[in-house]
């Protein structure tokens, strides 16, 4: 084995475990303290500030699915618009399209079955 060789080897184990201890430390840092979840001991709201809290939480989250929806309906129509038929870039936009047009309805359903939920813990709050 010469000393280039050799060099290129170590030089390979160093950037690797550079690269290791890089992502455990991210990972520790992004992960402090992750959201609970009801089945991870989180209390279930009870009074009705908790449930107006959970709907603006509900109502925040379709905000979002909302946007997301129309970030891919609109690149769903930029796709439509560069296909060209019958060639090989077509058959990928399409793909794209597609792709595209299932997120939109899957990003709107979610959308409205959080709308539906914030709506439920606001009911609930009231009849608190």
């Amino acid at each position: 084995m010469n000393a280039f060789t050799r060099f290129l080897g170590v030089s390979a184990v160093a950037v690797a475990l550079a690269l290791a201890a890089t992502v455990v430390t991210s990972s520790a840092a992004v992960g402090a303290e992750p959201e609970k979840t009801m089945t991870q001991g989180a209390q279930a709201p009870v009074t009705a500030a908790d449930h107006l809290a959970e709907a603006a939480k509900y109502e925040q989250e379709a905000r979002e699915l909302d946007a997301k929806a129309a970030e891919h309906k609109g690149m769903g129509q930029l796709y439509r618009t560069q296909r060209s038929a019958g060639s090989k870039q077509g058959a990928a936009s399409q793909s794209l399209v597609s792709h595209c047009d299932r997120l939109v309805k899957s990003y709107t359903q979610a959308a409205a079955e959080a709308r539906a939920l914030a709506k439920a813990h606001r009911d609930m709050a009231k009849s608190n």
